[in-house]
């Protein structure tokens, strides 16, 4: 079963908040609802870390081993996935491929080509 978390980053330090263990989504939102988080930054962990073992989070930007160019994890039909090959992320990371979380697009957008080659 995957851990439900999220993140999220704060007004005035702009330093990344993540939803402690216990808290339940509604503390969560109750932060976002009083403008102590901004909520365009609000990203779900995946339930999955990269290679180094750091957790991968909606809006991480990660490049692999097997490819030239950098990816995003976006949530599509119920899956959390590539915004390249749009399969679900358990598919190719469980298929050993090694992936390691380089940004985020909130921070670091000019990580992400426009085009694929």
């Amino acid at each position: 079963m995957r851990e439900i978390k999220f993140r999220a980053k704060h007004h005035k330090s702009n330093e990344w908040f993540n939803s402690p263990k216990d808290w339940t989504l509604s503390k969560f939102f109750e932060l976002l609802e009083r403008h102590i988080l901004h909520p365009e930054t609000l990203s779900q962990y995946i339930g999955l870390k990269d290679k180094n073992g750091k957790e991968i989070y909606e809006g991480d930007i990660f490049s692999s081993n097997d490819q030239d160019y950098n990816e995003s994890v976006v949530f599509d039909k119920g899956c959390f996935k590539s915004d390249w090959n749009m399969h679900c992320m358990n598919d190719f990371v469980d298929s050993n491929e090694e992936i390691v979380v380089i940004g985020n697009i909130y921070e670091n957008p000019d990580l992400i080509k426009e085009e694929k080659l």
